[in-house]
């Protein structure tokens, strides 16, 4: 097997097209073209790209010798736009880590309704009608008509 085969055969084990590759790694689509063809071969920036992003052992690439993957897992790649919020993160103080590990785990939530009930008001010749949901960890008023 020659290192485009190899390369093949991990881009494959990842379920990853060569354009989700160029995204993941920041390296051209028609570089990596020309590596799947064997018309080049990886430079040392590009191989250390591969390996990085793509958790790639690079002694299996370069020679067929040992586990594919850097801990033999294939799940492990990102995207370039999951890495730089990754970078941010890194570089965030401490409040910023904090503001950004609230919003995304208040994104993530899939908060369920316990239970609701409606109420209705008159004020005058107004009608005003709630919603109230019990929510896990509080109660969540919705504005009706």
């Amino acid at each position: 097997m020659e290192l485009k085969d190899r390369l093949r055969a991990s881009f494959d084990a990842k379920s990853l097209k060569i354009v989700q590759v160029s995204e993941i790694t920041g390296i051209s689509y028609s570089t990596l073209q020309n590596y799947l063809r064997g018309v080049r071969e990886p430079n040392v920036e590009n191989l250390s790209k591969l390996s990085i992003h793509l958790n790639i052992n690079l002694s299996w690439l370069l020679t067929g010798q040992g586990e594919m993957f850097i801990g033999g897992s294939s799940t492990n790649h990102l995207t370039q736009q999951e890495q730089a919020l990754l970078e941010d993160y890194r570089e965030s103080n401490e409040q910023g880590k904090e503001a950004i590990e609230k919003t995304a785990s208040a994104l993530a939530a899939k908060i369920k309704p316990q239970h609701g009930s409606r109420t209705t008001m008159n004020i005058g010749n107004v009608e005003q009608q709630n919603n109230i949901e019990h929510l896990e960890g509080g109660i969540h008023f919705k504005k009706g008509k």
